[in-house]
C-alpha cells in the first residue's frame, strides 16, 4: 500500500476518534513512534498491520476491486454527436411505456 495512502487512512481514522498517537498505540498494541513514522509517510505498514490499527480507533478498513473504466476513441468520438435529449425522454417514461413504444 502506498505510503502516502496508509499515513491519510491511518491520520484520518485517529483524528475522527480523537486519539493521539499514544493513545491509538496503546490501543493497538504497538509504539507511538511506529504511529507517527506512519503518519509521517515514513514507513508503509502491511495491509494487515494497517487494518489492525484502524480496528484500534474504532473503524473498519474496507477495500474493493473495481473495474477501470476502458475508453474506446471510436466509441468516445461517436458518442460526441448524439443527440440525448430522446434517449433522457425516453428514461422519463415508463417501463410499460417504453416496451408499448418499442414494439
Amino acid at each position: 500500500m502506498a505510503q502516502s495512502v496508509a499515513a491519510e487512512v491511518l491520520r484520518e481514522a485517529r483524528s475522527q476518534a480523537s486519539l493521539s498517537q499514544g493513545e491509538l498505540a496503546g490501543k493497538a498494541g504497538t509504539y507511538q513512534s511506529v504511529i507517527g513514522r506512519i503518519e509521517a509517510g515514513k514507513t508503509s505498514p502491511s495491509l494487515d498491520t494497517l487494518i489492525r490499527m484502524v480496528r484500534a480507533a474504532g473503524f473498519e478498513l474496507k477495500l474493493a476491486l473495481e473495474p477501470v473504466a476502458v475508453k474506446d476513441p471510436i466509441i468516445e468520438a461517436f458518442k460526441a454527436n448524439i443527440d440525448q435529449a430522446p434517449l433522457t425522454e425516453n428514461l422519463r417514461r415508463s417501463a410499460n411505456d417504453r416496451l408499448t413504444r418499442s414494439m
